[in-house]
């Protein structure tokens, strides 16, 4: 994986991880009891699922298409 593609990938583990805290720490500040906690809790735990699941596409994608290119270190 070439240095531009790697920090990209970086950037998208980072960002998603911060994504992540903010919304659990959010959520964490919510009574259980309430309607409000109970529903956002059910709203973070969904867009956590699609933030990874397209982290994971993502990545996915930079890996393959580091692979069409012949990689560092491949030859031709």
């Amino acid at each position: 994986m070439t240095g531009s593609r790697l920090a990209k990938a970086l950037g998208a583990v980072l960002s998603f991880a911060v994504l992540a805290l903010l919304s659990l720490y959010a959520v964490g500040k919510l009574s259980t009891d309430s309607l409000l906690g109970t529903s956002a809790r059910a709203g973070v735990g969904g867009l956590l699922a699609t933030a990874t699941l397209y982290l994971i596409r993502y990545l996915t994608r930079l890996v393959r298409a580091d692979r069409r290119r012949g990689g560092p270190g491949q030859c031709d």
